[in-house]
């Protein structure tokens, strides 16, 4: 579980210099990612599954799930997405599923089931795509979600919060 957590910590530090950098190509690890794709694998595979939040807590489970969202690789992505919904609901964070699924619905060219994907586009922050948008909350009360005006709702301020982060740390 240390090692879960270290792989995580090192993928979140490469991508926040990324950001920082504007997304420029070069502050992009592709290597870091190959790496922790392969360390996804063997895990599982010594797991024998996806690790359960009783045997690893929520913190080891959320930070695993973080490397997934990360992978090029689709396939990979889709299988780890199988090995989740192999749990019983108190093994896995259900966010966790829902927003892998919109993940891979995105990457496919197709709209989001669950409403947790937004993109900043030319300085807007808005939703993605979603697909048969007006069943939307019934999918994801399904999965133990609250509505989807709510999440929007969360987003934005989560947004708005890093705005105002960024213009503080601007103004010094």
């Amino acid at each position: 579980s240390g090692q879960i957590l270290l792989l995580c910590e090192k993928d979140q530090a490469m991508r926040k210099q990324w950001a920082e950098s504007g997304f420029k190509k070069e502050f992009y690890d592709a290597a870091l990612d190959a790496e922790n794709q392969e360390q996804i694998q063997s895990i599982v595979e010594q797991l024998k599954g996806w690790p359960k939040i009783s045997e690893f807590g929520v913190e080891v489970t959320d930070a695993f799930w973080v490397l997934v969202q990360h992978t090029p690789d689709l396939e990979l992505m889709k299988e780890m997405l199988e090995k989740m919904q192999q749990l019983p609901a108190s093994e896995i964070n259900p966010k966790n599923i829902a927003k892998t699924i919109d993940r891979i619905q995105i990457r496919e060219g197709k709209g989001q089931l669950y409403g947790t994907s937004y993109t900043l586009r030319d300085g807007v922050f808005s939703v993605d795509l979603i697909e048969d948008e007006e069943h939307i909350d019934e999918r994801r009360f399904a999965l133990g979600l609250d509505s989807f005006a709510e999440q929007k709702e969360r987003a934005y301020k989560s947004y708005q919060e890093h705005l105002d982060r960024k213009a503080e740390l601007d103004g010094e």
